[in-house]
């Protein structure tokens, strides 16, 4: 049964309000708490024709609008869980996203097991100067890894276009390593580590050495 039913028939009133009318009052206007095995609380929209949130959250304070927290050391389940069924997006956001954290493990896994991608930077004004995306690694790994790791595929692991006036790839070495390194692995690979081709008018290799070592000459 049910420990407390409200129900509102009217077309504008509410079936049940909760108000903390003390502004130094430091306790939580609801408190749901469960010792048995489902959920502390579920919140449904039968109404297949509504158009407004299941939940909907406003804070005028300089708090979160949500919080959710795992307390339990040894719990191996994500902190929030999404299921979409239909077609549109499980998380839009009109403000930057950010996570912080200092734990093994990866802070982002984004896989799709349909014929879609996985994931799209896309920096749509342009007027902007700012990078689409930056990778940066203090550590002793890669920045950056790209596999293509299906035998049959005929694309490339890394694509690149470029309609404007720049280089299309560019690399620099700060360090005391080379700027760049093609190998092939395969022993029975018959392909070529480098390939250039141009359909332009320009050279198709231009090398300038501003400090030649004359040994490597």
């Amino acid at each position: 049964g049910h420990g407390i039913h409200t129900q509102e028939y009217s077309d504008n009133g509410i079936a049940g309000r909760f108000f903390n009318s003390s502004a130094t009052n430091v306790s939580p206007a609801i408190e749901a708490r469960t010792l048995g095995q489902a959920s502390v609380a579920t919140f449904t929209t039968a109404n297949g024709g509504s158009g407004a949130p299941t939940i909907y959250a406003t804070t005028n304070g300089t708090s979160n609008a949500a919080q959710f927290d795992i307390t339990e050391a040894s719990n191996t389940a994500p902190v929030l869980s999404i299921n979409h069924g239909g077609v549109g997006n499980a998380i839009t956001a009109n403000a930057p996203v950010s996570a912080v954290a200092s734990r093994p493990g990866l802070m982002m896994d984004v896989q799709n097991n349909g014929n879609g991608g996985a994931a799209e930077f896309r920096l749509n004004g342009t007027g902007s100067s700012n990078t689409a995306l930056s990778a940066y690694n203090e550590g002793l790994g890669y920045a950056g890894y790209f596999r293509n790791g299906n035998a049959s595929s005929t694309g490339n692991a890394i694509l690149a276009e470029n309609y404007g006036t720049g280089p299309t790839l560019r690399s620099y070495a700060f360090g005391t390593g080379d700027a760049g390194q093609f190998s092939v692995l395969g022993t029975t690979n018959p392909a070529d580590a480098l390939v250039l081709d141009t359909q332009g008018t320009g050279s198709l290799l231009v090398g300038n050495a501003t400090s030649l070592n004359t040994s490597q000459a």
